[in-house]
Order: C-alpha cells, then structure tokens, then sequence
C-alpha cells in the first residue's frame, strides 16, 4: 500500500480544494526485505507493551502480538515513525505506537473485538487510507496479527518545486509467526503457557498487488 504523506498545512490546503489523490505504488522484489526481517527479528528489538509476564487476563481481554518494521529506501534517515490502529466499532480512542528502532515488537492487552490499522505518521507528516486492514483480537488468547512492514520513500529526493517534499510509504503484512511467536514466547513464558495462541493474520481490502492504486485521504 503506498500512500502519500501530507504536512499539516498541505493537508488543509488539498481538503480546501476538494482534491484527492489517486497514487499508484511500483512494482518491487520484497523478498530480500523480508529475509532481512528474519535476522533482526532474532536480534534486539523495542518492545511496546501494556503486559507484564504475571499478568491475569481480565474477563473479555486478550494480548494483540505483532512485529512492525521499519525501512527507508536507501537506508536514509527519517524522523520518528508512529503507527496507529483502531477499534471499529464503538468511540474508543486510537491507539498510537511508536516505533523507534527499526524492528518492534508489540505486546498489548486489548478489549477483545475489530481492530484495523488506520495511519502513519513520520514526524510532521501524516498518511492514512480508506482501505480497511483489519485484525482480529480474541478474548482468553494470545492473538499474533502478523509482522507488518513499513517501507519509507522519498526521503532521500530533493525537495519539490512548491517548496514541500511529497516522501510516501509502502505498508505489507506476512505471516512471520514462526519466527516472531518464539521471540515474544521467550518474553513472556507465564502468558504462554497460560493462554492459547491463534492467528488473525491482518486482512487487507485493497487487491493482493501491491501495486493496486489507492485512494488517499488525508487526516
């Protein structure tokens, strides 16, 4: 999924103008990425977690497990990376995760219900869609929703003629489980052998091509 990120005062100026934007990702080789993740995930990584290993489970609660990585397109730096997911029905506020290293494993305690991640935002700049990339959280279980794979663009391209960079990134999901469940089992080895673990692996509603065109909306 590519989505264009917007400044603030940009996002105000295209919503005046009743614009949206029609971006079509490239066609790329994640193979060499995602065997990447495979050593990292065996390394040190952040973890974002509301859980401690002696927790009990509270009734109509369950533990969201995913791993979110972060890559920029030439290995360029980039400003602080946040990712947001929601729940989909009812007013409860977004959760916000930050991600500060380049894997990050996340261990959440979660009313149980649909969630869907919804945004990103990269220092100032802010992305989101309209497309649904929802998960899953059951109660009483250890939920994995899959390792999510950011990928940065644009930062290392010199600014546009207006004056603003346009970077964008691309977002995929795989099932990494047999990689990622070990490392967080190593964690937190009361939660496992105390509560079942399953699958939601995170859906996306777009096509399977990553290459399919997205509508953007800004926040």
């Amino acid at each position: 999924m590519k989505l264009r990120l917007y400044p603030y005062a940009q996002r105000a100026r295209e919503r005046a103008k009743g614009k949206d934007r029609i971006i079509r990702g490239n066609t790329m080789s994640l193979r060499g990425l995602w065997l990447l993740s495979l050593v990292v995930v065996l390394s040190a990584c952040a973890t974002d977690k509301n859980v401690t290993d002696s927790a009990q489970l509270p009734p109509g609660t369950g533990i969201m497990v995913a791993n979110v990585l972060v890559r920029s397109v030439g290995g360029v730096a980039y400003p602080p990376v946040t990712i947001n997911f929601d729940k989909m029905h009812g007013l409860s506020p977004s959760k916000v995760v930050a991600l500060p290293l380049r894997n990050n494993l996340i261990v959440m305690q979660l009313p149980a219900g649909e969630y869907s991640w919804t945004s990103v935002k990269i220092g100032d700049l802010t992305g989101s869609t309209s497309y649904g990339m929802p998960f899953t959280i059951e109660a009483g279980k250890i939920n994995y929703v899959g390792d999510v794979l950011l990928l940065l663009d644009s930062f290392h391209k010199k600014v546009s003629q207006g004056g603003l960079a346009q970077p964008t990134y691309n977002i995929f999901v795989k099932d990494l489980s047999a990689h990622t469940l070990p490392v967080a089992a190593s964690t937190y080895p009361e939660l496992w052998r105390a509560y079942p673990v399953v699958t939601h692996l995170t859906q996306d509603f777009r096509h399977k091509e990553p290459t399919a065109p997205l509508r953007i909306v800004g926040e």
